[in-house]
């Protein structure tokens, strides 16, 4: 079964995944200052105002922008099908989940029920509009089966994250709606284990090997991880226990599988991506060991290695190889729509320096070291200093703010090369003329 075909003719506008990516590390750098403004120890409370609003600011604002602008394109080009006014859909999806995350996290830290409902209203905007386009793309589309069923199964994951999550905000939003914790944990679960975690592994087949030449993953175990892993979620409400240890081995097998993988790649020098998806690895089975072994004892360790360590790290790692791409892929069309000469077309190597994408994972790395460190000490009775505090977020927010500026660059590019190809046009025009 041979590695599906990108139909890259099918590709969406530039601008519309360029939002989604470029708006996800302001948000980082929101959460970090309002941990840094919050005071000098973390809370132990996860059900904190403050903490609550952090994790929808990463989740929300950073992991579920970044996964609806790339999902989108991902699906567009790997399964074929595209949605009418999909740029305007886009644009609308885009502008609803920004507005709904600053309302839901201005919510938390006291705004008023009026922002949760408003909150509410725009968040399932978004949610609708991007469920309308995915599943659009994958009726649609012309892709296998397989490709389809697993695209489908991340989509029913995030389905019932959200819908919990829709019933966990109409409490904030209506005091005479109760606030049903016992659905937090099925909120949380299903968003991240279900929705990111398999999303991760699904694209994970295909976008490893393409963008770090590793061998494929085996084809036996494709099926089967992904639908193992949905089966352990749907026992979580059922077995709590049974449901997070088949969790935890699944999502073992898959790190140590990718870490193997990575370890034969084809080209043995270390980029920036594989640097960030060892990190993210590593980070998964640390949660994954921690959550089967500890339950909810440490839940904002396990919050920061699963939110930071592990999904962060692999959008993080992702996007120093898509937006290059998608760099090249559009420049590529205007050149051939030209009939012009390739060597217009920036090498993608060089499309992000290496030495500034490197710069930014070292400051990731040392700064959720330090994040774990801060929330970790406390809590066997240690006092961290308030420096080792405001530093471990400061460098949370340098890191976001390199990943902006390395990604600005990116856009650079294709704006000069595009004007390069436009004169070249012209100039190949008058030729023709003359």
């Amino acid at each position: 079964m041979g590695r599906p075909k990108l139909i890259l003719s099918n590709s969406l506008s530039f601008r519309l995944p360029l939002r989604f990516f470029l708006t996800a590390p302001i948000f980082a750098v929101a959460a970090a200052m309002t941990m840094i403004l919050y005071g000098h120890h973390p809370p132990i409370d996860r059900w904190s105002p403050e903490i609550l609003a952090i994790t929808h600011l990463l989740v929300l604002g950073y992991i579920v922008m970044v996964m609806q602008g790339a999902t989108v394109q991902v699906i567009s080009v790997l399964v074929g099908g595209k949605a009418k006014w999909s740029d305007q859909i886009g644009l609308l999806m885009y502008l609803s989940l920004t507005s709904g995350v600053l309302l839901l996290a201005t919510g938390f830290l006291g705004g008023g029920m009026e922002l949760f409902r408003l909150s509410l209203l725009s968040l399932s905007l978004s949610f609708f509009l991007f469920f309308a386009i995915s599943m659009t793309a994958i009726i649609k589309g012309k892709a296998r089966n397989d490709v389809k069923l697993r695209i489908a199964l991340v989509l029913l994951g995030l389905a019932v994250a959200i819908v919990s999550g829709i019933m966990l905000a109409a409490g904030y939003g209506w005091g005479e709606i109760s606030i049903m914790r016992q659905w937090t944990d099925n909120h949380l679960v299903w968003g991240l284990m279900g929705g990111v975690g398999i999303l991760v592994v699904s694209l994970s087949y295909e976008l490893v090997p393409m963008f770090q030449v590793t061998p494929a993953y085996p084809e036996q175990l494709k099926p089967w991880m992904i639908a193992g892993l949905f089966a352990a979620l749907l026992l979580y409400s059922i077995n709590e226990e049974i449901s997070t240890a088949l969790l935890a081995v699944g999502y073992s097998i898959f790190a140590m599988l990718t870490l193997s993988i990575q370890s034969r790649r084809k080209r043995k020098e270390i980029d920036t991506t594989v640097q960030f998806w060892r990190l993210a690895m590593l980070s998964l089975l640390a949660t994954a060991l921690l959550w089967a072994t500890t339950q909810d004892s440490h839940p904002l360790i396990l919050g920061i290695l699963m939110i930071v360590g592990f999904s962060i790290s692999v959008i993080n790692g992702m996007l120093y190889k898509i937006l290059p791409f998608l760099v090249w892929v559009h420049l590529s069309t205007k050149v051939s729509k030209l009939s012009l000469s390739r060597r217009l077309i920036p090498n993608i190597k060089t499309i992000i320096p290496q030495g500034m994408a490197n710069t930014q994972f070292w400051v990731h790395l040392v700064s959720i070291v330090l994040i774990v460190i801060d929330i970790w000490l406390p809590t066997v009775g240690v006092t961290v200093p308030s420096m080792i505090h405001v530093l471990a977020y400061t460098l949370f927010i340098l890191s976001n703010s390199l990943l902006l500026w390395n990604l600005s660059i990116a856009i650079r590019t294709y704006k000069e090369r595009g004007v390069e190809i436009e004169r070249a046009s012209i100039s190949s025009h008058d030729e023709q003329h003359s």
